[in-house]
């Protein structure tokens, strides 16, 4: 009897140690790998999340966006119309004139309006006519003026003003007051050599050295 029951356990121990070696074999071979698991990703670089958040590199700049050398970037030319146009008022011009007397420069009040940069002389029974000449060497295009008597000339006084460009007259003689000015509108000098301005004191009082008061070119400018 001993003998049965000593058989009957080495039996079981035995089976016992078989199954202990089968079991962990197969569940080993019942668990998917890792590479197939479905909670890992196959690629990190392919995520969605990084590649909606990913930025342009400074080459790939889209069309429209402002950079250094794009639609409003550093090197966009200046619009012509905003630079500057030259600009002299013959005030300013001394060594560029000739006349046959004393012509001053400075502010004066025509008809009731200041012209801060102007040339003026004085008009009298001495003081008839006066010429001053610039020479404008070709450089100016444009010149532009307004004539008429300061608020100290005689009431009755009258003088006429000529614009010569190159010897050549332009336009008429302009009539001023002590009321009324002239203005010429802009004169063509383009490739000019000089520009004469010639004033006759025509009406007031004509008497030997007279003071009557003083004929001006308002803002009398060139420019370019």
């Amino acid at each position: 009897m001993a003998a049965i029951i000593a058989g009957c356990f080495a039996v079981v121990v035995a089976l016992i140690g078989f199954l202990g070696v089968i079991t962990p074999r197969f569940l080993d071979d019942s668990k998917p790998s890792s590479a197939a698991s479905p909670s890992r990703t196959p690629n990190a670089s392919a995520s969605p999340t990084e590649l909606s958040s990913a930025s342009p590199t400074s080459s790939g700049n889209l069309d429209g966006v402002s950079g250094e050398g794009g639609e409003n970037g550093g090197d966009s030319p200046m619009p012509k119309d905003s630079l500057a146009q030259a600009k002299q008022y013959l005030s300013e011009m001394d060594e560029d004139r000739t006349s046959d007397g004393a012509i001053s420069s400075g502010s004066v009040n025509l008809a009731g309006v200041d012209f801060t940069n102007s040339i003026y002389t004085r008009i009298g029974g001495c003081k008839r006519e006066a010429d001053v000449t610039y020479a404008l060497k070709g450089d100016w295009r444009e010149f532009d003026t307004t004539l008429g008597l300061t608020s100290e000339t005689d009431s009755d006084a009258v003088v006429y003003f000529r614009i010569y460009v190159d010897g050549k007259q332009i336009g008429k003689q302009y009539r001023a007051t002590k009321f009324k000015t002239a203005v010429p509108g802009p004169v063509d000098v383009s490739g000019a050599i000089e520009l004469k301005l010639n004033m006759v004191f025509a009406e007031g009082d004509m008497g030997l050295c007279s003071n009557a008061g003083y004929a001006a070119w308002g803002n009398a400018e060139l420019s370019q």
